[in-house]
């Protein structure tokens, strides 16, 4: 595995501590008395070494879980790639099953805007016509009052023409009564 396809986690293993005389190979693992002098300038020389340590990640062999893991790994991480996109795509039918939704509500709207209003225009139109009926109503009674009125009017007209003919006739007959007097005295 390279540094390139290494994981943060990998990339994150525990680090062992090692120096240079840990990277030697060292033969004499047992010291023997002759050798003790050699050893103390040995660990002398070690000292400074120590000083100058080196990190190196620790080569743990993967066991056969921990390549499951990494692959477990590698599918959550081509799942949560794709997931950006699949929601993306899911939020894109949704408003668009939504805007048509909402066009179809606003159709529905529309329709029943334009039926009120129609109904109120008829209401309104049945209310004016209703109003210039009353008025033609209010005409008319005005009209009947005043035919009735007249018709009185015209009644005590009639009776006093009636009576004044009756006195004319009566004065026509005073008259020719006088007259035929005068006459008569005339001719005497």
């Amino acid at each position: 595995m390279s540094e390139k396809d290494a994981t943060p986690q990998e990339q994150q293993k525990p680090f062992k501590t090692t120096t240079n005389a840990d990277n030697k190979n060292t033969t004499n693992d047992h010291t023997t008395p002759q050798n003790s002098s050699s050893s103390s300038s040995k660990k002398q020389q070690q000292q400074p070494q120590q000083q100058q340590q080196q990190l190196t990640p620790l080569s743990i062999p993967d066991p056969q879980s921990m390549t499951l893991v990494q692959s477990q790994y590698d599918t959550l991480l081509s799942t949560i790639s794709t997931l950006g996109s699949s929601i993306s795509t899911l939020l894109s039918k949704q408003e668009r099953d939504f805007l048509s939704a909402y066009r179809a509500h606003m159709q529905n709207v529309q329709k029943d805007f334009y039926s009120m209003r129609s109904e109120v225009e008829a209401k309104e139109e049945a209310l004016r016509q209703n109003v210039v009926v009353r008025q033609l109503e209010r005409e008319r009674d005005w009209y009947r009052k005043e035919a009735l009125h007249l018709d009185k009017v015209v009644g005590k007209s009639v009776k006093r023409e009636g009576e004044l003919r009756e006195e004319l006739e009566e004065v026509r007959e005073d008259r020719d009564w006088v007259r035929g007097r005068l006459r008569e005295v005339m001719r005497e």
